[in-house]
């Protein structure tokens, strides 16, 4: 609760937090903490001085030299009796017989040895011992001592007051007979040694409790610590209070103004002279001038919004294709008509490298840059996928006073029509003079044929029959002539449509009956749902329409059977928009495709993908379909090649909802 409650507080104001941290963290929090840290350091270096390991390593080692003594004389007594057992097995026969001799040679050994007790008995009787053997007659060895003994195990016996150390053996020549030795340790020895070990439990002790001792005071210094520190913050808080009051009066009225409260004023003390007090004056002074400037703002954008509109709204009905773009390569402005032009949305091309969108104006825009005229003016060609669009880009560079480019206005303006216009009426102006020059010999040309074979032909008599071909063949070819000028003719003057109430799907009925008696082997596949469908049309014209664009299928198809087997299949269907106002036909074959570099030419004037003909049907077909106020849209699919034209719904028809489309399946 407590630091909940001083975060509450510090967290008021960033300059509160800095008072506190200032007066409670550096003047007395840091001080406190340093002298209980230095303190617990002193402390913790004065004790680990004390327990460090070379005096713990210093008096184990103590210990270890008072029992390496100890261990020292059993060592030796080891050795002492086993020498005894040596010597007793010399004379075994001697002593077998006399038994009384153990004890001359027990005395002997022990004097030899420095041994104060030596004794050879069975678990009955003694058979001998030394002079200072006496008090082992009257004691008694345990049972599992005497056990272990009978196994023929060397055995060393301590006493509790560890002041002497004893062996007993089993003598091996003997009947169940022992041997029992013994020596006194150096009193002095055994009193240093009992005090080095209880030395080295009080150090043992003492080092335990240094943990818990270190802990204690510890939590003496954290709590004395946190005592001050607290006082300190509470006092750091109230300072702060004190300073940052005016300050904060500052920040809620600077909160207000960002809240576009420009009436806000703070509290001025009259007679105080404190950097506060002319802060707020100057705040108070300021905030009036904002208040003045920020109406004069208001009124210049209100001025500045309206011609933005302005400019927008004639932007948007625009033809031309805007673009501005900055000396970053970024495009900051594009209008509707730049973006249909270049087939994205404003949202992906506003704020992005123009070299995404339109990496095409490169070139102009680097002339652009380095030009010292005003306008730059070109033509580019925009490829995207398989169709081709041909721009005219004008460039106007703009400056800022320091002469340093600001931008790249740029407009854009579709030319393909007018292209494909000037194209097409070039190609109607030869496609009549070469009719006008090339019809004018022909029918002379056939008359003269004529006369040949009617005149002389009786007069001939060798191979009259070949005469006959002869004449049949310039003939023959003067009427394909005389159909080529025909075709030349239709396509320079195809006249204006006839518009009447046709039925379209009778029209396409019509047209597959007849190309299904001339192409037996095709599958042709109309999907009709309804019973009739007028258009506003011409009827010889868009039946020329579905003649040609099926016949360009079957030759497709032929072209393509030539190569490789399948199943030759020419599908019809159509599509009424949702306003009722447009129909859709498709005929889509899956016969070969257009070449990508004609995809986007090929209904052009004398551009074909067949070996023979002129190149004019298509471009018969989509200058008809333009004229019925439709379009012609040709292009490759995953099968062959997807054809597709649109014409006017009479305004009488009687159509429902749900039968707005007939799509394939």
């Amino acid at each position: 609760m407590v630091f909940k409650y001083f975060y509450r507080k510090l967290s008021d104001t960033t300059l509160k937090r800095k008072i506190v941290f200032l007066v409670g963290g550096l003047v007395t929090i840091t001080p406190t903490v340093l002298v209980a840290v230095f303190a617990l350091i002193y402390y913790f270096l004065g004790v680990e001085k004390l327990f460090n390991d070379k005096i713990g390593f210093a008096i184990s080692e103590t210990v270890k030299i008072a029992e390496l003594y100890l261990k020292e004389h059993k060592d030796s007594i080891k050795a002492d009796i086993l020498g005894i057992t040596n010597s007793i097995a010399k004379n075994q026969v001697v002593l077998s017989e006399s038994p009384e001799y153990f004890s001359i040679l027990l005395n002997k050994e022990a004097e030899l040895r420095n041994l104060s007790e030596a004794m050879v008995f069975t678990p009955t009787q003694v058979l001998g011992k030394n002079y200072l053997s006496f008090s082992l007659t009257f004691e008694r060895l345990p049972e599992e001592t005497l056990k272990e003994a009978s196994t023929g195990k060397l055995i060393i016996i301590s006493s509790e007051q560890e002041d002497k150390v004893r062996a007993i053996i089993k003598l091996d020549n003997f009947i169940d007979t022992y041997l029992l030795v013994g020596r006194y340790v150096d009193s002095e020895i055994i009193n240093y040694l009992a005090t080095t070990k209880g030395s080295a439990n009080l150090y043992k002790t003492m080092l335990k409790d240094k943990d818990r001792t270190q802990v204690k005071l510890e939590v003496a210094f954290v709590v004395i610590t946190i005592i001050l520190c607290l006082g300190s913050i509470i006092t750091a808080v109230k300072l702060a209070n004190i300073i940052s009051r005016p300050i904060n009066q500052l920040v809620e009225a600077t909160s207000k103004i960002k809240a576009r409260d420009f009436s806000v004023r703070v509290p001025e003390r009259k007679h105080a002279r404190d950097e506060t007090a002319v802060l707020a004056k100057a705040f108070n002074s300021m905030t009036k001038k904002i208040a003045e400037q920020t109406n004069e703002l208001i009124s210049a954008k209100d001025i500045i919004d309206e011609r933005r509109r302005f400019i927008e709204a004639i932007l948007t009905e625009v033809s031309s294709g805007v673009l501005v773009i900055n000396p970053k390569g970024l495009i900051t402005l594009c209008n509707q008509s730049a973006a249909k032009l270049l087939k994205k949305e404003e949202t992906k091309i506003i704020n992005k490298p123009y070299q995404d969108s339109l990496p095409e104006i490169s070139e102009l825009l680097e002339k652009a840059s380095t030009s010292s005229q005003e306008l730059i003016e070109g033509n580019i060609t925009l490829e995207r996928g398989d169709k081709k669009t041909y721009l005219f880009v004008r460039i106007g560079t703009e400056f800022n006073i320091k002469q340093e480019l600001e931008r790249f206005i740029i407009t854009i303006d579709d030319m393909s029509k007018l292209i494909a216009a000037q194209r097409s009426a070039a190609w109607a102006d030869v496609a009549r003079r070469i009719a006008h020059e090339i019809k004018n010999p022909l029918t002379p040309i056939n008359l003269s044929a004529e006369q040949l074979k009617r005149k002389f032909l009786k007069e001939i008599k060798s191979e009259p029959e070949l005469f006959t071909k002869y004449v049949d063949t310039i003939t023959r070819h003067v009427s394909d002539i005389g159909m080529m000028v025909e075709e030349f003719v239709r396509f320079a003057r195809i006249p204006s449509p006839k518009l009447a109430r046709y039925d379209l799907l009778q029209i396409i009925n019509e047209v597959i009956f007849s190309q299904k008696s001339i192409n037996p082997n095709i599958k042709y596949q109309f999907d009709n749902i309804l019973e009739e469908c007028y258009v506003k049309c011409d009827r010889a014209q868009i039946t020329q329409v579905l003649f040609n664009l099926i016949k360009n299928s079957n030759e497709a198809i032929e072209a393509k059977a030539q190569n490789q087997t399948f199943r030759p299949k020419i599908h019809i269907y159509y599509q009424i928009s949702e306003d009722l106002n447009l129909v859709k036909v498709f005929i889509k074959d899956n016969g070969q495709g257009i070449p990508l570099e004609l995809i986007d030419r090929i209904s052009e004037p004398y551009i074909t993908t067949k070996s023979t003909g002129t190149g004019l049907g298509l471009s018969i077909v989509k200058k008809i379909v333009e004229d019925h106020g439709g379009t012609l849209s040709i292009q490759n699919n995953e099968e062959g090649v997807l054809a597709s034209f649109t014409l006017k719904l009479f305004h009488n028809n009687l159509l429902n909802e749900e039968n707005h489309a007939s799509k394939p399946a």
